[in-house]
């Protein structure tokens, strides 16, 4: 007996091959009725016999494509038979029901690599090739559903052969909404800085190649904006891009032709190869071979590089006749990426030499995403392309919460039924640029995602541009300040899923504490879901001078060094500090108001103390400095002190100490550094088994900033698993400052349910 079922499909499957897959098991298992995209995700009206029907549904969570992430299949009786004839796909249409995961932009697959590189293929050599497993997606969406008129690709009408492909279900271009050809896509083009038209499409590649081998500085469009190439072999190329850039130290990423081409310069675990080549494709950190020719001034700072491979067939056009090019987002420090084609050459003129374009328009920047490998698994440090926007799903979040994150390494993020869209990265806001890219992301989320705020989430901090912008642009809707470390908890909660009880440790740089503090070396405890209390934290010292003293490591060693009790002078004689900006500094301690707990400064303070970086020019490069000159051996350690009272306050006091006996006794600094991120870790070790005597708790989530440190996490985890702790990191949301947003959703919604 003939039996009618509506199917509808939720998760990630829209631009991943779904409905194709959809029509030909249909037809395999003597299926009529019809598939669509809809902002469900995809609907089936299915029409068989009660065993093809249920064979059918098997089939779909069997054998889907390897894209898909399918999160629910529902199954509905409908309303009557209809006999259809055959199985068709049919348009999709708009409306409100459910929720649609949207896809990320995706490398170019190895089936459009074999034709690129193929003599005999139409698209040999076509920089645009794309099919439905591959290719652009979040960059190039304008509205939802995901068909090409909502594309950037509307402006590029099909040629007779590639609608062929488009309209075929058994081609691997069915509705592939960027497929395009030479014929009838977008072309490239390479410019002077002054807009002189100098080559196009496949010439411009070959031109782009000896421009790069001379030292030419090169501004590339890529899929999410544009990226500065330089040869990394040339020192003085290098060295100019930094001077353009206005990038003093902080290093560049690179792009390596293969897996053979990085195996020259750094050392790979197969956990990195993985990560590598995975859909994400992100920049991965890995350590850097002693060998390599890769010039120093690329990452001069430290002792990893961090490499991608070519996603995109340009990328991979360009990498023919080199191992390795710089690929860093094209900008001046700190401002936002630039995406928008007439932006390129009013900003990029004064860096690049050139600019290679194309004229398909990039409707959202994206920048690469960074990761980095830890215990086997990913540890994601910027959450960008190939991830944004995919959602978290988090049950029982209530839809209509925005939370607008913080004030550094921004991200936003919002909700809809069970699942946080978290956006892009949108870097410091603390620029007007920034600020008005991240203004506009939030528009472009709300309008994209059709999402009406009616909750809005916030970082307590006073002075942050986003809690200003809670009560500027909101002043009507309900909104909850969330506490900075709090959110940093939470946002590991929320993504590994876990239940309490938990200790929670957070170390990072800046974060206003409930007592009005500036917090920094956090230890938390949750006995339930809905509360977290603050149950230890490193001793407060004073913060000199407020974000003065991030720029200024010396000021937080000064402050370190004075609450000793030792003589000053003779631990600051030979710092590279003007005599009269000492001494008023020394002054301005004894009236200093503005204390800080933070490990972030901790780490800056000892690394300026031990001659490393007096004044960075770049988030964290202290710090960065002090890890790189740690030997990872050694087993010693410094003292400090738990001081038993509620809550419990690591004293660093002997630490400090120590460190200035050792320095003056001449001990090397890869011993002292080494001894120190020891000490650290017994700091966290110490809290642990009180947290544990006390309430029998065994799982220990790290967040913050600090625990990018590798030999920190490392070490950290090591010895809490001797002692039968269980630590957790997150994963695919950023352990910075990028990841609050989460948990600033996680926490009102916990809010709002009391």
């Amino acid at each position: 007996m003939k039996v009618s079922k509506k199917i509808t499909v939720s998760g990630l499957v829209q631009g991943v091959g779904f409905r194709p897959f959809i029509w030909r098991i249909a037809r395999e298992n003597q299926i009529t009725g019809w598939v669509k995209n809809s902002l469900a995700g995809v609907e089936i009206l299915a029409e068989g016999k009660e065993h093809q029907i249920a064979q059918f549904i098997k089939t779909i969570k069997k054998d889907k494509p390897p894209l898909a992430i399918i999160e629910k299949i529902s199954v509905t009786q409908a309303k009557k038979i209809y006999n259809f004839e055959t199985f068709e796909i049919i348009e999709s249409y708009r409306d409100k029901e459910g929720v649609l995961i949207v896809p990320a932009d995706l490398p170019v697959c190895e089936d459009c690599l074999k034709e690129l590189y193929d003599k005999e293929d139409r698209r040999f050599r076509y920089p645009f090739i794309n099919c439905t497993n591959c290719g652009p997606r979040f960059t190039i969406i304008e509205k939802l559903p995901y068909d090409r008129i909502n594309t950037s690709m509307q402006e590029f009408p099909l040629c007779p052969e590639c609608y062929e492909e488009y309209k075929n279900p058994e081609n691997r271009r069915f509705h592939a909404e960027p497929v395009a050809c030479s014929a009838c896509g977008p072309q490239l083009f390479l410019y002077d800085t002054e807009k002189n038209l100098i080559a196009q499409d496949d010439k411009a590649i070959y031109r782009v190649y000896k421009l790069l081998k001379e030292g030419k500085i090169l501004a590339l469009k890529s899929l999410g904006g544009y990226h500065l190439a330089v040869d990394p072999l040339n020192p003085q190329a290098v060295l100019h891009l930094r001077q353009r850039k206005r990038r003093e130290a902080k290093p560049f990423a690179l792009m390596v032709r293969d897996l053979v081409s990085a195996k020259k310069y750094v050392l790979l675990t197969k956990a990195e190869e993985k990560l590598l080549t995975s859909k994400i494709r992100p920049i991965v950190l890995c350590r850097r071979k002693k060998s390599s020719k890769i010039a120093r001034e690329v990452s001069p700072d430290n002792n990893y590089l961090g490499i991608m491979l070519p996603y995109t067939p340009l990328h991979y056009l360009i990498m023919e006749h080199f191992d390795a090019l710089i690929m860093t987002s094209a900008n001046l420090t700190e401002e936002p990426i630039v995406y928008q084609d007439e932006e390129a050459f009013i900003k990029l003129k004064g860096i690049a030499d050139f600019i290679l374009t194309n004229n398909r328009p990039i409707l959202r920047p994206v920048d690469d995403s960074v990761a980095m490998i830890h215990k086997n698994k990913p540890v994601i440090i910027r959450r960008a392309r190939g991830l944004a926007p995919l959602p978290v799903k988090v049950s029982g979040i209530r839809e209509g919460i925005l939370a607008l994150g913080g004030q550094l390494k921004n991200s936003f993020a919002l909700t809809k039924k069970d699942y946080v869209y978290l956006s892009q990265y949108f870097g410091d806001l603390d620029n007007l640029l920034s600020r008005r890219s991240y203004l506009k992301g939030i528009e472009d989320f709300c309008n994209f995602f059709e999402f009406t705020p009616k909750i809005v989430a916030f970082d307590l901090h006073p002075g942050y541009f986003t809690s200003t912008l809670a009560e500027e642009k909101y002043p009507k809707l309900q909104k909850i300040p969330i506490q900075h470390h709090k959110a940093h908890l939470a946002a590991v909660v929320a993504e590994k899923r876990i239940s309490p009880p938990f200790m929670g440790v957070i170390f990072d740089g800046t974060g206003y504490g409930e007592d009005g503090m500036i917090w920094g070396g956090e230890f938390f405890v949750a006995l339930t879901d809905e509360k977290y209390e603050r149950i230890a934290h490193l001793k407060y010292f004073p913060l000199l001078d407020g974000d003065d003293a991030v720029k200024k490591p010396w000021k937080s060693a000064l402050s370190l060094i004075a609450t000793t009790g030792v003589d000053l002078s003779e631990n600051i004689s030979k710092w590279e500090v003007a005599a009269d900006e000492l001494e008023l500094a020394i002054n301005r301690l004894s009236r200093q108001t503005l204390y800080t707990s933070s490990i972030g400064r901790l780490f800056d303070g000892v690394s300026a103390l031990l001659g490393l970086k007096t004044i960075i020019s770049y988030e964290g490069q202290a710090a960065v400095l002090l890890e790189t000159r740690a030997q990872k051996e050694e087993t010693g350690r410094y003292d400090f002190n738990i001081i038993d009272k509620f809550p419990y306050e690591i004293d660093y006091k002997p630490l400090i100490l120590e460190i200035l006996e050792d320095k003056r006794k001449g001990t090397a600094i890869e011993v002292i550094s080494g001894k120190f991120h020891n000490t650290v870790v017994e700091m966290i070790v110490a809290v642990a088994e009180i947290v544990k005597k006390s309430y029998g708790i065994e799982k220990i989530l790290f967040a913050g900033g600090v625990f990018q440190n590798r030999i920190l996490l490392q070490k950290a985890f090591k010895r809490l698993q001797s002692l039968n702790f269980k630590p957790v990191v997150s994963e695919y949301v950023p352990v910075n400052d990028q990841g609050i947003a989460l948990g600033q959703v996680y926490i009102a919604n916990k809010l709002i349910r009391e």
